[in-house]
Parts: C-alpha cells; structure tokens; sequence
C-alpha cells in the first residue's frame, strides 16, 4: 500500500540518484560520446565488416558526403540471425539497454565518407527535418541553387540537358530554342512516333524533379537553359 512514508522514501532516492549522477559527473569524467568518420571507397564485405566494439544507446550518421551515401548497421552481433538496415546522412538508432558490438559493411563509394557518432549512456534525435523529394514531412526545393547553364542542341539530336545527379532535387529547364522541345529520359527520343517525348513550348518551363538524367530534342536544335537546386 502506499502511504505518505513510502512516497517520501521513494522520492528520496529519486533524489540520491540525481545526486549521485552529478558527483560522478563532476570528478570522474566519464567517456560519454565518441564520433569517427569512415572512408567509403573500399567495399566492406558483410563476412569481414568493420566492428566497434563498445558499449552506446545510440547511433547517430552527422553527416556524409551526400545524400546517396549510405552504410550497413547491424546492431548487436555479426550472426545471420540479425538483420541489417541502410543508414543516411542524419538517421539516428538508439536502444533502451547498450549494445556491445556494432557492425557495419557497405558497397564501395569512391571518394565518400559518413561520419558516425556513438552516444553511450544516452539517447539522441536530430534537431534538423530531413527533406525529401516527394512525401515525408517536407517537401524542399533544395538549400543550394546552381548557376544557369546553357546546352545547345544539334539539330535532330537526343542531347543530354540536364545529366544524372544523386544531390539534385529539383532543375528548371526553358525551352529557349525559338521552337518545340521534346524532353524524355531516353535518348532514342524524337518529336513523333514511339519515341516521341513531352512537349515544351518555345519560350515555356519545366521542372525536373529528378536525379536521372533529361535529354531533349528540337528539329531545329538551339539553346535551352537550365538551373539546378541541390
């Protein structure tokens, strides 16, 4: 039964424990956050991954180099019997009790790293909203605007406009050929039959919000300009 002598008396080791907490924190100093960045040029085979072996509550990816880049985590132990998951830049694990072990492999990245950050006897969540280019939370165009490129485009031609990249999120394109564009991901695109690709108006826009690749068409060829955000 509780009474006010019970109350009291858990409420004082409430107390205590708090206490406690910060005595340890002010003369032992203990080793609470450890962060190392991992070079991802060199594949990592799921049989020989790359291991940390320490206890933490929490996994934090600050940072990688970009939106593409990702790692393999197993938590726990390297057993079949546990799963792995993809990790980004900003994704954040964490666990009511420490794991020991940390496991991790991935495919080879040429000139990218992720930056790990390992939390061990707390629990972390992102202050920042991850953007996303269609559903989520939110929808961004991007933080980061490109200056206009010019591509100019032989007449009767498949031509690259706007070439592949993972970081994009969004590109404005204006037909600036003084005739009909025809845009379409594929180069066997044309302005009729089978092949024939969406239309853009001399003088008109089109946003791409896609990382693949755009080719575009025009009978006459000419200018189109486009400007990416990132």
């Amino acid at each position: 039964m509780m009474n006010k002598d019970v109350a009291a008396a858990i409420l004082q080791d409430a107390v205590d424990k708090l206490r406690a907490g910060i005595y340890v924190g002010n003369t032992q100093k203990p080793f609470k956050v450890q962060k190392v960045v991992v070079p991802l040029d060199t594949a990592k085979l799921e049989t020989a991954p790359l291991k940390f072996n320490f206890p933490f509550r929490t996994l934090y990816i600050q940072e990688a180099t970009d939106s593409s880049t990702v790692i393999k985590f197993k938590p726990g132990a390297q057993d079949s019997y546990q799963s792995d998951f993809n990790m980004r830049s900003n994704d954040s694990w964490s666990d009511n009790d420490p794991t020991t072990e940390a496991i991790f492999f991935w495919d080879a990245q040429p000139g990218k790293s992720i930056t790990l950050v390992f939390f061990v006897d707390s629990e972390f969540r992102s202050g920042r909203q991850v953007s996303v280019q269609s559903g989520g939370v939110i929808v961004s165009e991007g933080v980061v605007v490109e200056a206009t490129t010019r591509v100019v485009l032989s007449p009767a031609t498949a031509t690259i406009i706007a070439p592949a990249n993972p970081d994009r999120v969004m590109c404005l394109i204006e037909n600036a050929t003084g005739s009909d564009l025809f845009i379409s991901g594929a180069n066997t695109l044309t302005d009729s039959g089978s092949n024939r690709g969406i239309k853009i108006a001399s003088g008109d826009y089109y946003t791409h919000k896609n990382t693949a690749v755009l080719y575009g068409y025009s009978t006459l060829g000419g200018n189109v300009h486009y400007m990416e955000h990132e």
